[in-house]
C-alpha cells in the first residue's frame, strides 16, 4: 500500500490527496481535488453547527491529527476509520520522510478509535459510528471550517 498527499500552501486554496489501496487483489488509484470557495458563505453547512464561539471546538482542534482528519473529511464527507487511518499515516510519513508499515498504521487507527473520533463526535464535528467504523463530517459554522483549513494549510510554514 502506497500513500502520499500534497497540500499546497502559501495561500493556495487546494487540497490534493492521492492514494493507492489494495482491495481484493486489485490496485486502485484515485486523485481528489477540492478548491476552497472564494467566499466562506458558499460552504454547504447546516444553519446550526459548531461555531467559533464554542469552547469545545478549540479543545477538539488542539490536536494536529484531529484537524487533519477534519480536513480530509471536508473533501470526502464520509469515510471509514481504516481509510482515514491510511491517509493520516501517509500524511505523517510524507511529512517526516520515513517509511510506515502496518504497525504505524494500526497505531494511528487505534488512536482514531479511542482518542480522536470520540472527541470529535462528542463535539459534533463528526458523526462516528463505532459499530460500523464509519465517520462523516458534522455541521460546522463556515468560519470554523475556514479556521481548520487555514490551520492545516499553514502547518508546513510554521515548521520551516
Amino acid at each position: 500500500m502506497f500513500l502520499t498527499h500534497q497540500v499546497n500552501t502559501y495561500n493556495s486554496p487546494r487540497l490534493v490527496i492521492i492514494f493507492m489501496s489494495k482491495d481484493q487483489g486489485k490496485s486502485d488509484s484515485q486523485e481528489r481535488t477540492e478548491k476552497r470557495p472564494e467566499h466562506e458563505d458558499s460552504w454547504p453547512v447546516a444553519e446550526t453547527g459548531v461555531g467559533l464561539s464554542d469552547d469545545e471546538l478549540y479543545r477538539a482542534l488542539a490536536s494536529t491529527q484531529r484537524r487533519r482528519l477534519l480536513y480530509i473529511l471536508f473533501v470526502e464527507e464520509e469515510s471509514t476509520v481504516e481509510h482515514l487511518g491510511t491517509v493520516l499515516t501517509g500524511w505523517e510519513t510524507t511529512e517526516t520522510g520515513t517509511m510506515a508499515g502496518r504497525p504505524e498504521r494500526e497505531r494511528v487507527i487505534l488512536e482514531l478509535r479511542h482518542r480522536h473520533l470520540p472527541v470529535l463526535d462528542e463535539t459534533g464535528l463528526v458523526t462516528y459510528d463505532g459499530r460500523n467504523q464509519h465517520v462523516s463530517i458534522g455541521s460546522l459554522d463556515p468560519a470554523a471550517r475556514d479556521l481548520i483549513c487555514q490551520s492545516v494549510e499553514t502547518e508546513g510554514l510554521s515548521r520551516s
